[in-house]
């Protein structure tokens, strides 16, 4: 039994639920059918409650008849429990319609939507789940005034709606990112990402870059149906077979209803094997449905089993696997995909013969690569964008359900007969945040405007890469729900780090004789003089306030005075950590990176890594990793230093320390017969800075700054032209056997 007695305002009963509401069990009728002259009432099944769609009509004999400002609840099936409002009609067989006795109808709905999770899962019955009555009837549902229940209907719609309008544009700005992608992808196979080329016309074949070819996947790659293993086969462990259900686009599933098998002939392994780098994809669906055609690639070798209904395609060496699977991203790719769908009206497939038969648009291999990268990196901004506009929206659903607790504890609108005050309770209101519309709405319409998206006739897009990241970016954390901060600060030194998996990070490590010692002692120098003084300043800020208070103050209180009243996201994080940073301390901080990023510029110490073959070895380190510890989005390297800009998959600082193990043995190895000249026994410092990615406009500047880094410190004149930088588009070669 569930108490929900108010602790706030006192005059609100408290009854059991089943004292105030009964129910009535909907029917199936003997006569259903589509709407007819006898058949014209509109029957309430499932499909109609939860969609508003209805599709079954009856005559209403001995029919239940709901209203559509009655409320209805789920009773039997997996929903159970779930509550909607009425539609004009008669009730199907697995609803009931929820009648009150001295209650606002809508108050009850919106105190039973709040109810759901735990009537849902405490059901009545093994097979088909059912609503028990002795979870539901005894819940106590806190019960004010009458004209208090509409107040508080009317705040909660209030709120409701507002929150409903940024989800709705939430979910607007995910579909431009899908609009965006595909404008990445057309310029990508139009030459428009490496080359100044305007094409218009999209239909295959089209006139193609200088260079360029159409060719047929059977052309540049071995391609291959599955074999038909059979399920009485199957076992819970030996070779996982690769199905349909595994397949999504640009995603490999493998933990979707996971299939094995043990016991394969070899010459069936040999044939069916999946590799790494294999593409893949789905050939079966619904006809005219276009809901198949997936694919993926193989990412490490795992004891794979190719299925069948699903297509394999080993690409030749001159061909980059990745520009191939994502050549079938396109639009253009599955155009030719379906136009050669058969099958019957339930069932649409595509034969091998034709998935051979598609052409791609092909350039040389270096160009693949370089098209690779630069789609990579446009998808990276929009890969951010969207994980935060996916985690807006599960916060929603908390922010839903907060909005409802507070309801149904008065702290939403001002109750009577209270001991807390008006004032707080509209202050608890007001502290709700919501989604933001205006920035979704600026954003669609800059998409309209620079991209053409949604407006019919509307010129070829452009990709407007800023006005994405800018404003999808302020999207995020609109909504909040009283989550916790991760707690992920930590220093090794005098530089903190922020370690945390998928967050995009900027980094940079230099040689251990990048700085020399007088130039760390006079840092170190400044830093204990700037400490000095920030505390002897603080204390006295704090006398100051305590005098000026004269009163016991609570420790929040004094943490809110000692920081300022207002405190930026970033300062606020840090300060979760324990790491509480002032604007001072970031504004010496900023000094004190551009005064080191200067003398890194400055070219002091032995530049080892200026020789060819060391950079070369650092470059490909950087590379080998790609895909596997992080996701490498643009680097430079310097001579006595490295820029690197990753998303991690594992732990940041086991990333920093696997580049510099490698590297620094190598360099000690070959020191002397290459004459890099390094000091000591140590190649990289001990330290390395760290800075995480705060927004889009952060992501293309920190890219810009990677780059431009070798023409600031004047090693070239053009960013492309430094072969040991993402600029240049310098393609990931293979690995050499050392670090293979």
């Amino acid at each position: 039994m569930i108490n929900d007695k108010n602790q706030i305002a006192l005059n609100w009963q408290n009854p059991f639920l089943g004292d105030v509401v009964s129910s009535i069990k909907g029917k199936k009728p003997k006569s259903l059918g589509k709407k007819s002259q006898s058949l014209s009432i509109p029957y309430i099944n499932i499909k109609a409650f939860e969609t508003g769609v209805v599709d079954e009509y009856t005559d209403g004999d001995k029919c239940q008849i709901c209203g559509k400002d009655d409320v209805l609840m789920v009773w039997d099936g997996a929903r159970s429990g779930l509550v909607g409002r009425g539609i004009s009609g008669a009730i199907g067989s697995t609803l009931v319609k929820l009648e009150t006795k001295g209650l606002d109808s809508s108050f009850l709905f919106y105190y039973l939507q709040g109810k759901y999770k735990y009537i849902n899962k405490n059901p009545r019955g093994v097979g088909i789940p059912h609503v028990d009555p002795n979870i539901l009837w005894k819940l106590q549902i806190p019960v004010p005034t009458l004209a208090e229940q509409k107040r508080i209907v009317a705040k909660i719609e209030e709120l409701f709606t507002r929150l409903d309008a940024g989800v709705e544009n939430l979910k607007k700005t995910k579909k431009l990112l899908k609009n965006y992608r595909q404008a990445v992808l057309r310029d990508a196979f139009t030459g428009k990402l490496t080359r100044k080329v305007n094409h218009k016309d999209t239909k295959a074949p089209r006139e193609l870059p200088d260079g360029w070819e159409w060719k047929p996947l059977e052309s540049i790659s071995d391609a291959l149906g599955g074999f038909a293993f059979k399920s009485s086969d199957y076992s819970n462990n030996g070779y996982q077979i690769v199905k349909m259900g595994n397949v999504r686009m640009g995603k490999l599933l493998l933990g979707n209803n996971p299939s094995y098998i043990e016991d394969v002939p070899e010459d069936i392994i040999h044939k069916y094997l999946l590799k790494k780098d294999d593409i893949v994809i789905t050939l079966t669906g619904t006809k005219n449905k276009q809901d198949y055609g997936f694919v993926s690639m193989i990412a490490d070798e795992n004891k794979l089993l190719l299925n069948q209904r699903v297509a394999r395609l080993r690409c030749y060496s001159s061909v980059s696997s990745k520009y191939v699977m994502l050549a079938m991203h396109t639009k253009e790719f599955r155009n030719q995909f379906f136009a050669s769908e058969t099958g019957n009206v339930g069932q649409g497939n595509v034969g091998m013969k034709s998935v051979r038969e598609v052409k791609i648009p092909l350039p040389e291999l270096e160009e693949q690569k370089q098209i690779v990268l630069e789609v990579e990196r446009h998808f990276t901004i929009a890969d951010v964008v969207e994980k935060e506009i996916d985690e807006a929206m599960k916060k929603s659903d908390n922010l839903r359900q907060s909005i409802l607790k507070s309801a149904f504890e008065g702290k939403l609108v001002d109750t009577e007969g209270t001991h807390s005050t008006s004032s707080g309770q509209a202050k608890h209101a007001k502290s709700i945040e919501y989604p933001d519309a205006k920035p979704e709405r600026k954003l669609m319409k800059a998409a309209e405007e620079n991209m053409g998206y949604g407006i019919p006739g509307s010129p070829e897009p452009q990709l407007g890469t800023e006005e994405i990241q800018a404003g999808a970016w302020r999207s995020r954390g609109k909504i909040q729900a009283g989550a916790s901060q991760e707690r992920e600060w930590y220093s090794r030194g005098y530089l903190p780090h922020r370690d945390r998996i998928s967050l995009l990070q900027s980094i940079t490590f230099r040689l251990a004789d990048s700085l020399p010692q007088s130039k760390l002692e006079q840092l170190e120098e400044e830093l204990k003089d700037w400490q000095e003084n920030r505390a002897g300043a603080r204390r006295s800020q704090e006398e100051m306030e305590i005098s000026r208070a004269g009163a016991r103050r609570s420790q929040e209180e004094m943490e809110i005075s000692r920081a300022g009243a207002r405190r930026s996201l970033e300062e606020m994080e840090i300060s979760r950590a324990g790491a509480r940073r002032s604007q001072e301390e970031k504004e010496f901080d900023v000094e004190r990176r551009e005064k080191i990023e200067h003398w890194l510029d400055s070219g002091l110490g032995c530049c080892a890594l200026k020789h060819p073959e060391m950079a070369d070895i650092v470059q490909e380190t950087l590379l080998t990793f790609d895909g596997e510890k992080y996701r490498l989005i643009s680097w430079a390297v310097m001579p006595n230093h490295v820029h690197v800009l990753i998303e991690p998959h594992i732990s940041l600082s086991r990333i920093v320390q696997s580049w510099k193990s490698f590297t620094g043995r190598w360099a000690l190895a070959h020191s002397a017969k290459l004459g890099l000249g390094v000091p000591g026994n140590a190649l990289w410092m001990r330290e390395y800075w760290d800075r995480y990615i705060r927004d889009g406009k952060h992501l293309a500047s920190v890219i810009e700054y990677i780059h431009m880094n070798p023409v600031k410190a004047g090693l070239c004149e053009n960013a492309k032209d430094w072969k040991w930088s993402s600029a240049g588009i310098h393609p990931k070669g293979t690995p050499s056997p050392s670090l293979a």
